[in-house]
């Protein structure tokens, strides 16, 4: 077969996965259904599987869901595509994932521990990891040989797509180094979390980060771990989030998966609940400690802090989103708030969930007269405050300063 019929077979196959009629909601099951297979796979694989519920239904789905969208939007932007058809073939090619765990099934071959994860290494070493990795004479932790397989397919993978798409030689070599820098992003994405901390804390170690004893609660010291890395994957995906909707923009409205951008969401109202739950932090630690007390602020504390007042914005974002009728963005800024407050913990998940929550009855309900409507929308700024403020607490405090109060 020719070269140019092999690229119109595979441009016809492309199409027709890109013309299915599936949609968001559909799209996030299969992706769903994909992630929990292969999370079966590994703990078959692995004899002595260690994942509880944070890490299996938080910080696990998480961690694929971002390749998945970040790789669509690079593949998007290099093939000239939406970004809604580039996801109906990734999920296809969504399925070499399983390949990996797969193979060790049918090799039989088992372990004591989930091999795969991220990678391990010393942040040092990262630009011998992204020179080396495709190397079968260098070994890192984390990884396998089927993972770097999986990512050779993909970086293959893309670079054909783009050269069956017309775009250029150039683009496709652009279009296959950007999808092995990404992917070898999210593989080494702690490092990357450990390297940006360091500006604040200078010989911080991914110990530090995820293991040292702060302020911030710690209801689970076994899932700080999953806790941490989930309070910077919501940071990430919020902002892969945003990119996809600004790429979206420039392509035709029945290839949008987002929905037109509405009116702006109301920034007073987030400023302020901001400020209640930095004065919450504030306030409580000034409570807890003398004035003569060293307080050293632990890599933990500040992600913590950080990861509080994100999540808290993307509730509100979601809050308003759905009182603007766009459901698919105000589900996945709420998917992206449960996953901060799952990391958080109860008490500060009450409280940013009353801060988004308070507001939403002067937006939604059809008030007849404008002053039920002020009234409501006063008394849910305050409730918005006060939830805020609640959650700022709860994060140095404790859980178990909570369940004491009367």
């Amino acid at each position: 077969m020719s070269t140019e019929r092999s690229r119109g077979l595979i441009a016809r196959l492309a199409d027709a996965v890109e013309d299915a009629p599936l949609g968001p909601g559909r799209a996030l099951a299969v992706l769903a259904a994909v992630i929990a297979l292969r999370n079966v796979l590994e703990l078959v694989v692995a004899t002595n599987p260690a994942f509880g519920g944070l890490a299996a239904f938080v910080h696990y789905p998480l961690a694929y869901a971002g390749p998945f969208v970040s790789l669509t939007l690079v593949l998007a932007a290099w093939g000239g595509r939406p970004p809604a058809r580039l996801a109906r073939l990734m999920l296809a090619a969504w399925l070499l994932t399983l390949a990996p765990p797969l193979a060790d099934v049918l090799l039989g071959l088992h372990h004591e521990t989930p091999t795969i994860g991220y990678l391990q290494a010393d942040p040092v070493d990262l630009p011998r990891v992204f020179a080396r990795f495709f190397d079968p004479t260098a070994s890192f932790g984390g990884t396998t040989a089927g993972i770097r397989l999986e990512t050779l397919a993909a970086v293959v993978l893309a670079a054909t797509y783009v050269l069956v798409r017309r775009r250029g030689v150039a683009r496709a070599a652009g279009a296959a180094a950007s999808v092995y820098v990404v992917s070898l992003g999210w593989f080494t994405l702690p490092l990357l979390v450990v390297v940006a901390l360091r500006a604040f804390f200078p010989g911080a170690g991914l110990d530090d980060l995820i293991r040292g004893e702060g302020l911030l609660v710690r209801p689970d010291p076994e899932a700080a771990p999953d806790a941490a890395a989930t309070l910077w994957l919501v940071v990430v995906l919020l902002g892969i989030g945003a990119l996809w909707s600004r790429l979206e923009r420039r392509h035709a409205a029945a290839d949008r998966w987002l929905g037109p951008r509405g009116a702006a969401a109301r920034p007073g109202l987030a400023l302020l609940a901001a400020a209640a739950l930095v004065s919450g932090l504030a306030t409580t630690i000034a409570l807890r400690f003398p004035e003569d007390a060293v307080i050293t602020r632990a890599p933990f504390d500040l992600l913590g802090t950080l990861g509080a007042l994100v999540t808290l914005g993307a509730l509100l974002a979601a809050a308003e989103a759905a009182a603007r009728g766009e459901s698919v963005r105000a589900a996945g800024l709420a998917l992206a708030g449960f996953a901060g407050c799952a990391a958080l913990g109860a008490a500060a998940a009450l409280g940013l969930a009353v801060a988004a929550a308070a507001p939403l009855p002067a937006l939604l309900l059809p008030w007849r007269r404008a002053w039920p409507r002020a009234v409501a929308a006063g008394l849910g700024t305050g409730l918005s405050a006060f939830g805020a403020a609640w959650a700022g607490a709860a994060l140095v405090a404790g859980e178990e300063t909570f369940a004491r109060l009367p």
